[in-house]
């Protein structure tokens, strides 16, 4: 990821977080904080696969409802999967927008972006128009990869 890029996810982050000062009561905005520095020291790692680990094989629905298969993706690219909660998350939205910046660096050095979701394809379809999103959009509903 380019200088520009952190510095610019850094910013969007202060961004959001003054917006949410201004739009929730302090006490809310506490326990958002205090759950949100408990999860960074508790949830250092939070993947079941570790880099460089095989991933196990999935099928999920894209935006559109068509299957797309991770190791078919396998087959003509590396993939790089990440994990969001939905289009009401607001640093989700933020992480997408980021990775939808990049997205064009990520294709130059052989891999293809697939992003993941509890949602449904519905819900993906919005997120990926909404936010002009150049990767896959999985809804994964039952929370099964």
């Amino acid at each position: 990821m380019s200088a520009k890029t952190i510095t610019s996810y850094t910013e969007g982050l202060k961004e959001l977080r003054n917006n949410l000062q201004d739009m929730l009561p302090s006490d809310s905005l506490q326990v958002f904080d205090n759950d949100a520095k408990k999860m960074a020291s508790t949830f250092r790692e939070i993947l079941k696969v570790g880099p460089g680990k095989k991933a196990p094989n999935f099928t999920l629905s894209n935006a559109v409802g068509e299957s797309v298969n991770l190791y078919d993706r396998l087959k003509n690219n590396k993939v790089i999967l990440v994990f969001y909660r939905g289009t009401w998350c607001p640093y989700c939205n933020l992480a997408l927008s980021q990775y939808s910046s990049i997205n064009d660096e990520i294709k130059n050095q052989g891999a293809e972006l697939i992003a993941i979701s509890p949602q449904t394809p519905d819900e993906s379809l919005s997120i990926k128009e909404k936010n002009n999103l150049g990767f896959e959009v999985l809804s994964d509903n039952g929370n099964l990869v």
